[in-house]
């Protein structure tokens, strides 16, 4: 999946390539809550096909503007349970 060239000097060297595929493993951990397990299968999967123009998240076979709405939703009302938590442990 991700095979940096390796130089004469043993230093690596990433293509852009690389760099978008690192940015989209880090937003499918850290953002959409995947396993690395997960993550990894979800790329092998086609999980690459596309993504939404809002959220930048992958659209998969047979998403339809329906499911895209419920996930942004799904995301917004994660993000604002997340702030409301950080509000809760601070008193």
């Amino acid at each position: 999946m991700l095979e940096p060239e390796k130089r004469s000097n043993g230093r690596r060297f990433y293509r852009q390539e690389d760099v978008d595929l690192i940015l989209k493993i880090k937003r499918l951990l850290y953002d959409e809550g995947f396993t690395i397990a997960g993550a990894r299968r979800h790329l092998r999967e086609g999980g690459t096909a596309g993504t939404d123009s809002e959220t930048g998240a992958p659209i998969g076979p047979g998403y339809g503007a329906a499911q895209l709405l419920n996930r942004k939703m799904l995301l917004d009302m994660r993000d604002s349970l997340r702030a409301f938590l950080t509000l809760l442990e601070r008193r």
